[in-house]
């Protein structure tokens, strides 16, 4: 199963010809949704639902100040990414790696 770890060996990758590339507002964050990866498990009571994975994005952007980001999802991340992009006005673009849809 994916997790962060997969966007090791990407993640250089992304700004490698980019002009921005040294500019140091311009950051890659991966993380693991709560139940995967290495992120801790929800409460039993708790949903896995695809819009607490929405949330869980919004979180991590207003946890790091950031006003826009763009979103890049691999797998169910790609999933998140669509409605990220298509409910947050904070997410200024949009990428997907292997979506399902």
């Amino acid at each position: 199963m994916d997790n962060l770890g997969t966007w090791v060996n990407l993640a250089p990758l992304l700004t490698k010809n980019h002009p921005t590339r040294d500019d140091p507002s311009i950051r890659i964050v991966a993380l693991d949704f709560s139940g995967h990866g290495k992120s801790t498990h929800r409460p039993k009571s708790s949903s896995y639902h695809i819009s607490e994975r929405c949330f869980e994005v919004q979180s991590v952007a207003d946890a790091l100040g950031w006003d826009k980001f763009t979103i890049l999802g691999h797998s169910m991340g790609a999933h998140v990414a669509v409605f990220v992009f298509c409910c947050n006005e904070k997410a200024s673009g949009r990428n997907n790696l292997d979506r399902g849809f």
